[in-house]
């Protein structure tokens, strides 16, 4: 005659059977956001390679990378062109929206989390001056305070207060300083608008632009 199982015994087995279970679909879990998240990076690295080649053969960042790439299933896309040297590409996992990895210019790999944007320090423009043996236009070069690297400031400038902003190129940089020669449009509007000339300065990362700051010219001080 055959003994038949104790209820303690079958208590012992649901709970290895729980736990088994348990087990299973923790891996599972695991298993499928490793998928997703090779699915996101692979569709983010062929997506930066897209807009590399775009800036190759025309000459600029696409606005967006849905006109020159179309990611897979399971994978949502967004971004493009943030400023004239840079962009970024958001991806996202339709299937867990929690999963959420992002690609720059500058970016080897994607990164997880979105797009960041660096931040001008509020010392820059206290960095500024007018050489006056030279009749330079002198920014110093400030690294971010915090959030992601500056790879190089846009400058643009105004001669009148609401007037357009226009770009101005930097004539040479060295010793850790943005110089703007006395022939330079930058250094001439300093030379001819003096109190009615303003800069505007934009950090750029790999990601996209910061905030802008705008220093009037009138604010300069003149460098030993």
């Amino acid at each position: 005659m055959k003994r038949a199982f104790t209820i303690v015994e079958l208590v012992v087995v649901i709970v290895v059977i729980g736990i088994l279970v348990a087990v299973g679909i923790v891996g599972y879990g695991a298993w499928q956001k490793n998928i997703r998240k090779d699915q996101i990076t692979s569709e983010l690295v062929a997506a930066s390679s897209a807009m590399h080649s775009a800036m190759n053969s025309d000459g600029d960042y696409p606005a967006s990378i849905a006109t020159i790439h179309t990611a897979g299933s399971g994978v949502t896309l967004t971004g493009g062109k943030t400023a004239r040297s840079a962009f970024c590409i958001r991806a996202t996992s339709t299937a867990d929206v929690t999963l959420v990895y992002s690609i720059g210019a500058r970016d080897d790999t994607p990164k997880v989390g979105g797009c960041q944007n660096p931040t001008v320090p509020s010392t820059f423009i206290s960095r500024a001056g007018y050489l006056w043996f030279l009749k330079w236009v002198m920014f110093e070069k400030v690294p971010a305070t915090s959030g992601p690297a500056i790879y190089t400031y846009d400058f643009e400038f105004r001669t009148t207060s609401g007037g357009a902003w226009v770009k101005a190129d930097v004539t040479e940089s060295r010793d850790g300083w943005y110089v703007f020669a006395e022939d330079s449009p930058l250094g001439r509007a300093y030379r001819d608008s003096y109190s009615t000339s303003a800069v505007r300065v934009t950090a750029i990362g790999s990601d996209g632009p910061s905030t802008s700051v705008i220093y009037n010219l009138n604010q300069l001080v003149e460098l030993d």
